[in-house]
């Protein structure tokens, strides 16, 4: 449907100690073959031990799956720090994409890869993170 309104969420969490590249690309695999089957589409990006998840789909099923991902144990300190509706998803291309940030790729996003900086930047602007971030993994994998 063309008037369908999308919920996007974007959420910070710490992984637990001992959590391996190889974990973090095992959950991603798991997620997107489960986000295909819920029409959840989203991106996980991962530095230094944090995650940063946008999940986008509808509410009920966004709203779902994020009480099922704050009882997984393998990451604690979670915190949902925006959200919003939109006509379009801007990650339509993954059930679930993976990204691994390096410190070249955090200088160019131009904001704290925490909580707190993406609130303080973005809190009035949610939308112009979120296109900020699509196009920062567009033009990444070029």
């Amino acid at each position: 449907m063309k008037n369908e309104l999308y919920y996007q969420m974007i959420y910070f969490s710490t992984a637990i100690i001992g959590l391996t590249i190889e974990g973090v690309e095992e959950i991603v695999r798991i997620s997107s073959r489960n986000n295909a089957k819920r029409g959840v589409t989203g991106l996980l990006l991962f530095h230094e031990g944090r995650f940063l998840q946008i999940l986008e789909g509808a509410e009920e099923v966004v709203d779902q799956l994020f009480e099922k991902i704050e009882e997984d144990e393998r990451h604690t300190q979670i915190d949902v720090i925006l959200t919003l509706q939109s006509r379009t998803r801007l990650f339509s291309q993954w059930s679930m994409g993976l990204k691994h940030l390096s410190v070249e790729d955090i200088n160019q996003l131009d904001t704290e890869f925490t909580t707190s900086g993406i609130k303080s930047k973005f809190a009035n602007t949610p939308h112009v993170f979120l296109e900020m971030i699509a196009s920062f993994v567009a033009n990444s994998e070029q």
